[in-house]
């Protein structure tokens, strides 16, 4: 598809770009979907054996989406009276295919081959806050959030760096954490 607009159910859906072939399993987009709330660009290729890319999502008001998705079919009262409110961003950016990691995780036992994958994310937000429903439940915050993910799936560095709140509760966590999957056996 060369262009591809879709509006329904207040969202909108656009694509100046769509290709999947089913031969090589590769799928090419250039997208952006835009929801009460959220708004969320796709732009790149994916493959088995090759790829590169990145998505972006801004949570705009987290109390916009949720009372979006609570008004779509089979969602009425998924929540209960429980809130969320706040705001986040997220992007990944990637490199390289799947089918070697595919292949190594569901054949362990074959000597293992590097995947080619490479992933950056990271996730932030200044604040976001779950209220459940009822008058005594305790409200957890999220005051700060910095994740950061780096690395293939044989080596992966991740850093965390983030302020909770639960009723009189604060927990600090600033950490960095390395590991994947085994090169050798």
């Amino acid at each position: 598809l060369s262009h591809l607009q879709l509006n329904a159910l207040q969202a909108q859906l656009e694509s100046k770009q769509f290709e999947f072939h089913s031969d090589t399993l590769q799928v090419r987009t250039n997208a952006q979907l835009q929801a009460p709330g959220t708004q969320l660009q796709l732009q790149g290729h994916i493959s088995p054996d090759e790829g590169e890319g990145q998505a972006k999502l801004q949570l705009q008001s987290a109390s916009a989406m949720l009372a979006w998705l609570q008004r779509l079919p089979g969602m009425t009262n998924s929540l209960q009276g429980a809130k969320l409110e706040g705001t986040a961003d997220a992007n990944v950016q990637w490199q390289g295919g799947w089918a070697k990691l595919q292949q190594r995780l569901q054949q362990p036992a074959i000597k293992p081959v590097a995947s080619g994958l490479r992933l950056d994310a990271t996730v932030r937000s200044d604040g976001l806050q779950w209220t459940p429903a009822g008058s005594d439940a305790a409200v957890s915050r999220i005051e700060q959030l910095n994740l950061k993910l780096n690395g293939s799936p044989e080596q992966m560095q991740a850093t965390l760096a983030t302020q909770l709140r639960h009723g009189a509760q604060r927990i600090t966590l600033d950490t960095h954490l390395q590991g994947g999957l085994l090169r050798s056996r």
